[in-house]
């Protein structure tokens, strides 16, 4: 799931920020997690981290989630309006150097 969340002032037209954390509350089909553990789902916001070199990446800053799997529910406050995804468990690998 992918998604743009924004405000916009309606007399001046211009984009917008919260002054306080905006509550998101998400339900979802369980069949359409493909397996995946609803207790790790939560967003990322899209980040243009280093414009600059052309890099960016889904970040987690700003977001706080708390999956509510007996609900079938993502519940999540977000400092900032942007573009969001919904992301499963992450798992991370690291090499294992022997010597």
């Amino acid at each position: 799931i992918h998604f743009i969340l924004e405000a916009v002032n309606s007399s001046s037209g211009t984009p917008m920020q919260p002054s306080l954390p905006v509550s998101v509350e998400m339900a979802y089909d369980p069949a359409c997690l493909a397996g995946l553990n609803a207790k790790g789902l939560h967003l990322r916001t899209w980040s243009e981290s280093l414009p600059e070199l052309g890099v960016s990446s889904w970040l987690g800053d700003g977001i706080t989630c708390q999956p509510d799997p007996s609900h079938n529910r993502l519940n999540c406050g977000l400092d900032q309006l942007g573009e969001f995804a919904l992301f499963g468990p992450m798992q991370l690998y690291l090499p294992v150097i022997r010597n």
